[in-house]
């Protein structure tokens, strides 16, 4: 018993396991089209790959990866920590102490204070610190010897926060554009830079 086979044009399999690809086939005889189909299942459960076989079968991991993978960990690591850390740089009030004097006992002590007090009052920096003794007070840009932003605007404040998805976002819609003009390494270190 003969059996008759032809290729139906312009179909091909995917590449396998680095074998040619065959074409696809018609075929016309019961018995050879189940042994065609188990033929195929066979294939299917002997070319599994994980990872590190996609990896393996690409031509393994290079230089050219290693170096790509840790310039990507530094850019994500430097990014991130002002991301993350936005929330503690800038928009978390610490507590305050103003110098209250008691003329009775003439003697001057450091009092629980709120920042609406303080700026409301128009202390000057002397009367007033912060806390940091408090467990809720943070050592950040909100200090008069950073930023001095305890009686800045709320909604200022938060602004500085957005400054840098502002420019994320610009500069998302820029760096691509001139990586495919100039390359990728000039538009990655001078974004890495700033």
């Amino acid at each position: 018993m003969s059996q008759k086979i032809s290729t139906l044009p312009g179909k091909q399999m995917p590449f396998i396991a680095g074998k040619k690809a065959q074409p696809y086939a018609k075929v016309e005889d019961e018995e050879a089209k189940e042994k065609f189909l188990q033929d195929q299942r066979d294939l299917r459960a002997r070319t599994h790959y994980d990872y590190d076989g996609c990896i393996e079968l690409l031509g393994g991991f290079s230089k050219l990866q290693w170096y790509a993978a840790v310039c990507l960990i530094l850019a994500f690591m430097s990014g991130g920590q002002i991301l993350y850390g936005l929330t503690f740089l800038v928009e978390i009030y610490p507590e305050y102490q103003c110098k209250v004097e008691h003329k009775d006992y003439s003697s001057v002590n450091w009092e629980s204070c709120t920042r609406k007090y303080i700026c409301d009052s128009g202390l000057p920096k002397d009367l007033w610190r912060i806390d940091y003794d408090h467990p809720e007070t943070y050592k950040n840009w909100i200090d008069p010897d950073k930023l001095d932003l305890t009686c800045t605007n709320e909604h200022f404040v938060g602004f500085i926060g957005a400054f840098y998805f502002i420019g994320f976002s610009i500069s998302s819609a820029l760096i691509p554009r001139a990586a495919d003009q100039y390359g990728r390494k000039t538009p990655f270190i001078i974004s890495m830079v700033s």
